[in-house]
This record gives C-alpha cells, sequence and structure tokens, in this order.
C-alpha cells in the first residue's frame, strides 16, 4: 500500500479518498467506526470495498445539535432515527443516477446485515464527540486507525472544494498502538481497544434491527410497504380534502342536529374554501344541502367571520331562515339573507360593504339558476364577489355538471370572482395531437376545448365518447365539487359501530293510465270536416305524417308542400284514430310564418333547398335563415309537450298564438313586420291602456318608438318581400288554429279530459286504501296545467273527498304566498305551528317551483301529472317527498300515461327527436328542445311509461343513481374513511410517512404482470393543491413502454383490504433507472399550446377603435392578443368595460384630430393583455414520482 497522509483536513485532500486507499488494501476484512452521526452518501463512497468484508461495526453517538431541523422534543430518544430517517427520505429528491446509486448501496448494506457482517450500536449517553475508523482486527497485520472530527457522511468524508467539511483527522498506521490492549487502568487504549469498550459500554443499544428497519422502508430501502398501506398513501394524496376536521360542535356545547355526512362534508368544504376560495356543494336532492352549508356558515361565525350573505331564490328564503335558526341558532342579524331576483339589494349590499369591512363568506344556493353569464344577475352577483376578493364563495346545486360544460365553467368563474383561468392543470391524451401524447391545460380550458369537440362530433352525426375525457373532467371537477349520494350516504353508514344507519324511503311507482274516448276524437273530427274550407282541399286525415315530417326544413307553407307533391305527401292512410293523432295532424298544418318572416324576401321565396345550400352568406345571416326553415321543429315538439300536460295547457298555447297572429295581423296591415318576440312588448302595452296613443301617432313616430323599444321590425316593402303571400299564410294559420281551439274547447267543455278523470279516481283510491297517509303532492310542468286542475278539481272531487277546497292549495312561480303554503302542507318538516283559524293543507298542486330545496316529506303520495322531460328534474320531485326524515317506510310515486295513445305517442317523440338531432348536426341549437340539457329522453319516457313497476324502478334508480364524473371515487373514498375512522394515529402517521420514490409492489389481486405503476405529482404554483397523473409502464422485454393511466383505472389496480399488508422485501431485478426515466417522460409530455384565434371586431367603429389602440399600443398583433375575449366570462366583461372607457375617452376614432388615448387607459389595456397571455399549463418540470409499484411477477 502506497504512503498515507497522517493529517487529512479535508483540503489538500479528502478523508474519503484516505478511507478509500486503506480499504482497497486486501489485507484489511474488518472495519469499526465510531461516529456522532451517518448517512447513506458516506457509506456509499465505501461500499464496493468493503461490501465482502468479515465485520462491519459502526457505533453512533448523539450529537447535541442533531436536532437541528426536526425540532425533536426528547434527543435521547428521537436521535439517530429521526434525522436518519429525514435524510434518507431526501434522497428521493436526488437525481435519477444518484438514486439508483444508493439504491444500491441500501441493497448490499442489507445483504451484510442479513448475513451478520454488519451490526449497528447507539450511544445515546454519554454524548460522542469522537470519531474514529480503525481496519483491521487484533490478528491484522499493519492495523490502521484514525481519529478525528469527521462523521461517517457524505460531508464529513468530502473535499471541502466539492461541499465538505473542514475538519482534522489523525491516521495512524503504527501497528502496536491501533491494537494496542491496555491491561490495567493506568495504560491507554489502543484505537481498537478504545472502540471495543465503547461498543461493549452497558448503555449502548443495539440498533441494527431498528437501522435495518429504517434504511429498509426508506425510499432506496428494500423493504416494501404492504399493498394496505399504499393504496391508503394514495387516497391521502389524491383525496387530501378527506384528512380535514369535521366541521364545528356547537359553541354553546349543545345538540348538534347535522348528520355525521354533513358535518364530514362540511369539513371539507372549509378546507375547500381555505385553500382554493371557492366550493360547491353538490349533494343530491333530500340530503339537506341547506343544513351542510349551515355548519359551513356556523364555522367561520366561530372564527370572528361576521360578514356572511346568503343569496338563494327568493322561494327558498323561508327554508334558509328556518334552518339557521332551527339546527344553528342563527338570526338574521348574524347574516344578510337577500334574494338572488333582488338585484337592487344586492347592489346596496355591494355599497354597504364598499363602505365598510368587505364580505368574508358568500353562499349562493340553486347555484345553476345563475349559469347564464349574460344575464344581469349574474353580472350583479358577479360584481358582488369581484369586489369582495378575500371572501369566500360557497356554491349550492344538485346539478352542477348536467346543464353543459359551459354552465359549469360559468357557475365556478362565479364563484372565483371571475377569473378566467381556474388554475387546476388537468392532463389527458389528446387524440387529434400527433405530436404529444399528454395534453395539459387549465380546467377551464379544457372544458371549452371539451364542448367544441363534442359540437364537432354532434355536427358529423357521430356520438361523443365521453369515457376518454372522463379522467381529466373528474380530476377538475374534485378539485372544487364535494358530493354525496342517497347510495353512498345509506351505504357509509352501515359502516358505523353505533347507532342506526340512515335511510330513504323504499319507493312503490304505480302507473295512472288513461285513454281519451272514442267520442273525443269523433268531437274533433266533426271540428274538422266542418271547417274543411280552413284546409283548402287537403284531408288532414289522408296526410302522410311520416312523409311531411322528413320535411325538416321548410320554405313555404305545408298546405302547399302537400299541394306540390300529392303523390308523396297524401294517400290512403290506415290504422285507428286517436285524439293525439287528430290534434297533431292539425299542428302539423301550421306554417307557422309569423316566425319565418326572412323566407319571405324575394331573394329566397322562388329559391330552393339546393340554391339556398349554395349561397355564401355571412354567418349571422345563414343561422338566421336555416333558423327559419327549421323553427316549426321545434314549435311542434313544445306544443305536443304542453299536449302531453293537459289539454288546457295546450290549448292556451295555441290561443295565445292565434292572438299574437291578430297583433302581427294588424302590424302588417299598418305596413311593418314586427319580429314575435316584440309583440310581447306591445301587448303589454296595451295591456296598459296605451294602444289608442300609439294608433294615433304618425307612422314616422310609430318607427321612432318602436326603436326605443328595441323592438325589431322591418318595413312591409312589397319591392323587397312577398308581403301578400306573407298575408295569405297568415290568415291560413288563424283559420287551422281557429279549428284547433275550437277541438279543445268541445273536448274541455263537454268534459272528455279522460286524463283529469284518471287523477280523480286515483285520488279517491290512494285516499281509501290510506297505506300512505291522507297527503299528496302533485306536480305539473305548466302554470296552464296547474290552474286548469285549480279550476276544475273542486267540483270533481268535492263531493268525494270531504273538504277539498279548503285542504287544497295550487302553486305556480307567480304564487305571493309559496312560503306559508308549504309550511301548511308540511308543518312537521317545516317546524311550522298553524296560527289560529289556520288549518293544515292535504293536497298541494304545484310547478316545478316547488321542485328544488323544498323539504315536504310528510307527504307520502306523489303524482306526476305530466312527465317532466328532463329526468334530473323528475329526481328533484320525487326528492321532496323522498327525503331522510320521512316517517314513511315506502313513498307512493304515481306517473300518469297515455295508455292508448302511448305508441303513438311515443312515436311522435322519436320522429321529433330525430328532427331535432338533425338540426343540431346540421346548425346547431341554442337550447334544450326535448330536455332541458339535450338529453335523450326516448328510453326514459318509454320506461316510465311501461306500466311495469319494475322496469319504472329501474329507469327512477338510473336517473337517481350517480352516475356523475365523481361516482368512481366513492368506493375509495368510503375506503379511506373507513381506515380514518379504525386506524389508530400510529398507523396514520405511518402511512402519511411513506417516503417519496418508495418502490413497493401492486396487490395480488391486480391480476397483472410485467407491470410497473407510478404516480406522479405536481404541485400548483400557490402550493394550495396538487395535480396527479399515473403512469403505467410495461416492462416486457428490453424495452420499456409508458403511457397514462386513469385514476379510475390505476385505484382498481391498487385497492385492497386490510389483510392484505405484509410488508415484502423488493428482489425485483429490472432497470428501475430507464423504468423511472420512461415513465417521467411519459409524465411531463405536454402538447403544443392550443392556437386561439384572432379576436374579429363586430362592427366597423369596433375594428376602427381596435386599430387605434392597435397604434398607440405600440405592441405586438392586439387582435391576436384578444384571442380569448370571445372564450372567457371575465375576459369578455373586461373588454367591453375598457372599450366602454375607450369610446366615452375617444367618441370619434375616426378623426383623425382625435386626441390620444391617455397613458392610465393604455396601462389597463397593457395589464389585460397581459393577463390573457398568462401561461395557463403551468410548468411540467415539477413533476415528481411519489411511487411507484410493481406486479408480484417481478
Amino acid at each position: 500500500m502506497e504512503k498515507l497522509v497522517h493529517f487529512v483536513d479535508n483540503r489538500r485532500g479528502s478523508l474519503g479518498e484516505v478511507l478509500r486507499k486503506v480499504a482497497s488494501d486486501p489485507t484489511y476484512r474488518d472495519l469499526a467506526v465510531a461516529t456522532g452521526y451517518w448517512d447513506m452518501i458516506g457509506t456509499s463512497m465505501l461500499i464496493d470495498l468493503i461490501k465482502d468484508y468479515r465485520s462491519v461495526r459502526i457505533l453512533i453517538g448523539a450529537e447535541p445539535y442533531a436536532n437541528r431541523r426536526l425540532n425533536l422534543t426528547n434527543l435521547y430518544e428521537d436521535f439517530p432515527a429521526a434525522d436518519i430517517t429525514e435524510d434518507l427520505r431526501e434522497l428521493g429528491n436526488l437525481p435519477d443516477d444518484d438514486v439508483a446509486k444508493y439504491r444500491e448501496t441500501a441493497r448490499i448494506v442489507a445483504a451484510m446485515i442479513h448475513e451478520g457482517r454488519l451490526q449497528v450500536r447507539i450511544c445515546r449517553k454519554p454524548f460522542i464527540h469522537a470519531k474514529e475508523y480503525v481496519f483491521g482486527s487484533y490478528d491484522t497485520e499493519g492495523a490502521v486507525g484514525i481519529i478525528g472530527s469527521s462523521n461517517f457522511t457524505g460531508r464529513g468524508l468530502s473535499n471541502i472544494a466539492v461541499g465538505g467539511n473542514a475538519e482534522l483527522n489523525y491516521l495512524e498506521d503504527m501497528e502496536s498502538t491501533v491494537l494496542y490492549r491496555p491491561m490495567n487502568e493506568k495504560q491507554q487504549y489502543g484505537h481498537l481497544s478504545w472502540f471495543d469498550m465503547m461498543w461493549d459500554l452497558p448503555d449502548v443499544e443495539d440498533w441494527t434491527g431498528d437501522f435495518q428497519e429504517i434504511l429498509s422502508s426508506s425510499p432506496v430501502g428494500n423493504k416494501t410497504y404492504g399493498p394496505y398501506d399504499v393504496y391508503m398513501n394514495l387516497l391521502m394524496r389524491l383525496f387530501p380534502d378527506e384528512m380535514a376536521e369535521d366541521a364545528d360542535s356547537p359553541a354553546d356545547g349543545g345538540a348538534d342536529v347535522m348528520y355525521s355526512y354533513q358535518k364530514r362534508n362540511a369539513g371539507i368544504l372549509v378546507n375547500k374554501l381555505d385553500r382554493v376560495g371557492t366550493a360547491i356543494l353538490a349533494d343530491s336532492v333530500g340530503l339537506g344541502k341547506t343544513v351542510t352549508a349551515g355548519g359551513v356558515i356556523r364555522h367561520y361565525r366561530n372564527a370572528g367571520k361576521r360578514n356572511i350573505v346568503i343569496l338563494p331564490p327568493a322561494k327558498l328564503k323561508g327554508q334558509w331562515r328556518m334552518d339557521l335558526s332551527e339546527f344553528f341558532g342563527l338570526g338574521e342579524g348574524d347574516y344578510e339573507l337577500v334574494s338572488q331576483q333582488d338585484i337592487q339589494a344586492i347592489q346596496e349590499l355591494r355599497a354597504a360593504y364598499r363602505r365598510s369591512y368587505p364580505a368574508d363568506l358568500i353562499v349562493i344556493d340553486e347555484a345553476h339558476n345563475l349559469r347564464n353569464e349574460h344575464s344581469e344577475r349574474f353580472k350583479t352577483v358577479l360584481g358582488l364577489i369581484a369586489e369582495n376578493p378575500d371572501a369566500k364563495v360557497l356554491l349550492l346545486t344538485a346539478t352542477p355538471i348536467n346543464n353543459g360544460f359551459k354552465d359549469l365553467i360559468s357557475q365556478l368563474e362565479l364563484g372565483l370572482g371571475g377569473r378566467t383561468q381556474s388554475g387546476v392543470i388537468v392532463s389527458y391524451e389528446n387524440p387529434s395531437n400527433r405530436e404529444a401524447t399528454v395534453q395539459s391545460k387549465d380546467f377551464f380550458d379544457f372544458l371549452r376545448d371539451l364542448e367544441g369537440r363534442r359540437k364537432a362530433a354532434e355536427r358529423r352525426g357521430a356520438r361523443f365518447d365521453w369515457e376518454r375525457y372522463r379522467q381529466p373532467l373528474s380530476q377538475g371537477i374534485g378539485h372544487f365539487v364535494v358530493r354525496s349520494t342517497r347510495q353512498g350516504v345509506q351505504e357509509e353508514s352501515k359502516l358505523l359501530e353505533s347507532g342506526s344507519s340512515l335511510r330513504f324511503p323504499d319507493n312503490k311507482f304505480e302507473t295512472v293510465g288513461y285513454s281519451f274516448s272514442d267520442q273525443a276524437t269523433e268531437t274533433v273530427d266533426r271540428v274538422i270536416a266542418r271547417n274543411a274550407p280552413a284546409f283548402e282541399g287537403v284531408d288532414p286525415f289522408a296526410v302522410n305524417l311520416t312523409e311531411l315530417a322528413d320535411e325538416t326544413r321548410r320554405l313555404v307553407h305545408p298546405l302547399d308542400t302537400v299541394r306540390q307533391a300529392p303523390s308523396r305527401f297524401l294517400g290512403n292512410i290506415s290504422g285507428s284514430r286517436s285524439l293525439v293523432d287528430s290534434v297533431f295532424r292539425l299542428m302539423s298544418l301550421l306554417g307557422f310564418p309569423a316566425y319565418r318572416s326572412m323566407l319571405y324576401q324575394w331573394e329566397y321565396r322562388e329559391a330552393t333547398l339546393d340554391d339556398i345550400d349554395a349561397m355564401r352568406l355571412p354567418d349571422e345571416e345563414a343561422s338566421a335563415l336555416q333558423s327559419s326553415m327549421t323553427i316549426h321543429n321545434i314549435l311542434q315538439t313544445l306544443w305536443l309537450k304542453r299536449l302531453e300536460s293537459s289539454l288546457d295547457a295546450l290549448r292556451l298555447s295555441v290561443t295565445r298564438y292565434r292572438d299574437r297572429l291578430d297583433r302581427f295581423m294588424t302590424w302588417l296591415d299598418r305596413g311593418y313586420i314586427v319580429e314575435m318576440s316584440g309583440l310581447a312588448v306591445l301587448d303589454d302595452d296595451d295591456e296598459d291602456g296605451n294602444s289608442s296613443t300609439l294608433w294615433q301617432t304618425d307612422s314616422s313616430d310609430i318607427e321612432q318608438m318602436l326603436k326605443d323599444k328595441g323592438i325589431p321590425y322591418v318595413p312591409a316593402d312589397s319591392t323587397l318581400l312577398d308581403v301578400d303571400g306573407l298575408r295569405r299564410d297568415v290568415r291560413r294559420d288563424l283559420g287551422i288554429v281557429a279549428v284547433l281551439i275550437e277541438s279543445l274547447d268541445r273536448c274541455i267543455e263537454n268534459g272528455m279530459d279522460a286524463k283529469l278523470e284518471a287523477l280523480c279516481e286515483a285520488f279517491e283510491k290512494v285516499l281509501a286504501d290510506g297505506v300512505y297517509g291522507r297527503k299528496i303532492l302533485v306536480f305539473s310542468a305548466y302554470a296552464d296545467t296547474i290552474r286548469y286542475l285549480q279550476k276544475r278539481l273542486p267540483s270533481l272531487l268535492g263531493g268525494s273527498i270531504d273538504r277539498f277546497s279548503e285542504k287544497s292549495a295550487f302553486l305556480t312561480a307567480a304564487a305571493t304566498d309559496l312560503e306559508r303554503t308549504v309550511k301548511r302542507f308540511s308543518p312537521v318538516s317545516k317546524k311550522y305551528k298553524l296560527a289560529d283559524g289556520e288549518h293544515e293543507l292535504d293536497y298541494l298542486f304545484s310547478t316545478d317551483v316547488l321542485s328544488e330545496g323544498q323539504n315536504l316529506q310528510d307527504a307520502g303520495i306523489l303524482i306526476n301529472y305530466d312527465l317532466h322531460w328532463n329526468p334530473v328534474r323528475m329526481v328533484q320531485r320525487n326528492g321532496r317527498v323522498n327525503r331522510l326524515g320521512s316517517r314513511y317506510d315506502r313513498v307512493l310515486i304515481g306517473n300518469m300515461a297515455p295508455a292508448a295513445d302511448l305508441e303513438y305517442y311515443l312515436g311522435l317523440i322519436a320522429k321529433l327527436q330525430g328532427k331535432i338531432e338533425t338540426i343540431k348536426h346540421s346548425i346547431g341549437t341554442d337550447q334544450g328542445i326535448l330536455t332541458e340539457a339535450d338529453e335523450n329522453p326516448i328510453e326514459y319516457i318509454q320506461e316510465i311509461y311501461s306500466g311495469d313497476e319494475e322496469r319504472v324502478r329501474e329507469a327512477v334508480d338510473r336517473m337517481d343513481e350517480d352516475n356523475d364524473m365523481l361516482s368512481w371515487q366513492n368506493e375509495h373514498v368510503y375506503a379511506l374513511r373507513e381506515f380514518l375512522r379504525q386506524a389508530e394515529p400510529s398507523d396514520i402517521k405511518r402511512v402519511r410517512a411513506m417516503p417519496k420514490g418508495k418502490w413497493n409492489y401492486l396487490p395480488a389481486k391486480a391480476s397483472v404482470n410485467h407491470t410497473v405503476v407510478c404516480l406522479f405529482e405536481q404541485k400548483s404554483e400557490s402550493g394550495t393543491f396538487a395535480n396527479h397523473r399515473f403512469i403505467h409502464v410495461d416492462v416486457t422485454g428490453e424495452r420499456n413502454f409508458a403511457s397514462l393511466l386513469p385514476p379510475e383505472a390505476a385505484l382498481s389496480m391498487f385497492r385492497t383490504d386490510p389483510d392484505d399488508n405484509v410488508r415484502r422485501l423488493d428482489h425485483a431485478r429490472i432497470t428501475r433507472k430507464d423504468v423511472e426515466s420512461k415513465a417521467k417522460a411519459m409524465a411531463g409530455v405536454r402538447g403544443r399550446r392550443a392556437s386561439v384565434s384572432a379576436y374579429r371586431p363586430k362592427s366597423m367603429p369596433e375594428k376602427i377603435y381596435l386599430s387605434l389602440l392597435q397604434k398607440q399600443l405600440n405592441t405586438g398583433n392586439v387582435l391576436a392578443a384578444l384571442g380569448k375575449v370571445a372564450e372567457l366570462v371575465q375576459a369578455g366583461q373586461r373588454y367591453n368595460e375598457l372599450m366602454r372607457r375607450l369610446k366615452k375617452e375617444i367618441p370619434d376614432a375616426a378623426d383623425p384630430s382625435a386626441p390620444p388615448i391617455s397613458e392610465g387607459l393604455l396601462e389597463d389595456w397593457r395589464t389585460f393583455i397581459a393577463d390573457l397571455d398568462l401561461d395557463d399549463a403551468g410548468s411540467d418540470s415539477k413533476w415528481s414520482c411519489r411511487l411507484s409499484s410493481m406486479s408480484q411477477d417481478l
């Protein structure tokens, strides 16, 4: 061995270099080390040379300042375990090559311990300041000893030039000194004998096992965590809100009336509100969202927050007052309660907060009512939130995503005070991006992109593949939404060790069938026959409705359509007749010319559909033209819905249409074609008694009045339009409408309303049975139907049901006594005491004004007089009576169905649905027609109308089941809650302490081979939440293939039970570096930012102003920079405000002498454009691997 340096100070040479020189001498087979501290880095500097040693002994002492980072409470108990554990944990943050090196070191150390060749002891008392390294044993020639200041650590052994400590150590190579053993107390120790003395002190503890446990459990160790611990660790990371504490208990120590799920959800909401500022409570109907929100309000009240405002719909203000008072002892002095509809009150509230302290908490109930960002209500509430940026915003809605992604964005942007970006990055495999497998986008941008893809698929007539995007949807929604379901609450309550489980009543479904009589059909047929001239020689009963319905786009009146091609549209139509068939035939022959006046322009009047398709029209004009050609489909559908509700509802709709036609014709005779939307304003003038003044006005003044009222009109100029043809078609519709009204009048007035009769029979039967109590709640979608029932039922049921009129109430949205009425109907659930002289109601008839937010579980019977075509609304209706707290084990749900006409009725729906779908796929529609959310109701209607209770039950269960984007999480969330409920604090601590980068095994039940699943994590810029990605790596063969794995699929692989928690040793011989490299590349891949089209000015003046702005900003392309204005709600509002200020400052931008834009306004424009240009995808470099789990075959 070459000559050794005796003084080692880590300057001229490092102790590590000296130790390696000594260790490389094959003479040495034993090593003894005394050190105040140990780390893996120091050991790795020697491991390749000492791995075959006969014996390695390490004595670790407690340094006085070992608690430098960890805030140890008891140095003697915690050291060195806490420090070493922390240092080993930090190894997982090092570059991949270093981690691989330390993992190999840990493997060798573990093998040496297993073979008994490496031992570790600790000496906590007394402190050990001395450090010693002894190579050799008493039978070794040329033993070497080193004493000094260097710990057995990376810094202690390294040169100061590479971060080592300045140390001083002395090397002794005189064998007699190193191996000297004293024979009495007066003789000095040699190096080895001193170590042996310290090694054998009574207070020295054998720490080999603890050391091995700490080392093997570290990121570089080879002892895996049990599959169940891994599963729980994943769940804690993916669902961090579940770790939040439940909502506060009452401050006065009183009884807490909240259910456990409500307390937990309130706690989660508080956690979300504190982290991200807004949250959505989206519990299913019947779970008491008001009470859960009350728990949140109580928390902030207890925290000293006093400026709390609640914005419910007007009809629910009473419910809020009652719940906050009854459950939380809060009076109106503890909060502000303002209805969403009261814009003036909200404005006054904004002013009050500006004058004093800002709002602390804003609660918006039924938030989906504010989804239209163009409405005055939305803008007013947004202003309130934006002016109170530190306020927490809680949104309540049972349907956060049922109304389309645009509506969800609007609600979240509202909650975020108008922020145009969510701050949440979602990842998904983009099928249209060939350059990147994984796309990363802000959640809002992702939703907008998804809405565009959905519409594109519809235009192609293809079904959109939602499953492809389910993972990023749930990922984004989960950041904001807290949701419990009825099924989930019941299932979870069964896990509780004490107390009865929560249970909803069962549903008993009955179909109340009705059939219009032959007499009613004959009555309509006679009216039609008597008014044959109205059809100009066309026999309505000979019209082939199937062929006529195929005319999705119409250019002429249907009477002309039939007469121009009689061979196609006329023929002997076989089959039985019915009232529904006769009425629909009349509806099909209406042309609705007042809605289609554009088609009477001469340029379109003589054109064919092919001619129009070949025209190159501006987008706005083309859209208006297509709407004119297809409007009849929508109107027929709406009238069919009215017919299903009641004969009177349809009669009133047709009567209103007749009145509007009369008004349209009057204006046409005066020389004006007024859009149908403007006639409502003119009708209001008539009701106010202003018509005489209007008609006494000169023509020029009339035109000015129309302009002042904002009523769209054009002059009835015969040189531009076929005015005579328009007048003729209006008269045609007036004639057919008269036939339709007379037909409905005769059926109603002569007692031929079979549906009304069936309702009366159902009333009498269910009350006679008495099984479901005496209270009945009846729903209809239309106020006209409720008013019809109010008019007819007292005479029909007054004789058979005692005091029917006195015990009944009828409610629509126009009701002024809604709150008091529902309390009289359900006094127990409303906790209402009847006043003197006030009687309880047993029968309540209502529109869907009561389908949201009302607790009406005093009733055990609900009858759907008509079938709402939106399944969600049906669930909401049922939720009024099927709620927690009902005294009934079972509630009766009755659905009225047109039994005899069912097949024909469903056939009409199918035809109309096909027509609406055709329109959607070609030009699109602005709103849902068959349902509020453009859902497909056919299967659902067929099931509800089937009369088979089991089919009805399954259909309702499907409607009510937890089928939203978060449903897949439930089983995992419940598993985590069960663990947190039963686990000891030490178990939770152990699971949470799982080090970053740890390798483990998947459960055996995962049933996969040659597989590694990695979880990558990316902290948000604010650090308030983390994004996660699972990466699947196929390690079959030499090449590893990585792909994105949806969380739903990943957690199904990790899911296991508490019994599956054995900690195995990791003996997998795979190239981890390559696996982690491939996985990290996949996790970090990001597609190019989606291009945004340049902003398109809506008018020439706007274009001129933007051109002026471009010149004076002296920046890049302003139109390109403003591309997002059309997409983002708040961006559009900020743009409009800045443009308003610009126009006010410079009234005429085209004037060459106009002054320059003020510097203040220019700076505001610069700031606005800079905000739009912020990078929305975050930094992919921050993705790091939290853990990896292997299939058990590896």
